[in-house]
């Protein structure tokens, strides 16, 4: 026996919930504030490091081998 008219709409209801908060933690999880502040110290700490890594190039070429 199929279900009912009200057990259909209860689980429209159920799936459409399931839906928007699968929806909203997508949301959250691709916003660009979100990624920048998550990813912020891997910028920073890559960022020194190729900024020692030119320094070391400069102070070598400079002082010979």
């Amino acid at each position: 026996m199929g279900a009912t008219p009200d057990q259909l709409e209860r689980e429209i209801v159920e799936v459409r919930e399931d839906l928007a908060r699968t929806i909203t933690a997508i949301e959250e999880r691709v916003n660009p504030k979100r990624v920048v502040k998550d990813n912020l110290q891997v910028v920073i700490g890559v960022a020194l490091l190729v900024s020692a890594l030119i320094a070391f190039k400069v102070v070598r070429k400079h002082t010979g081998p």
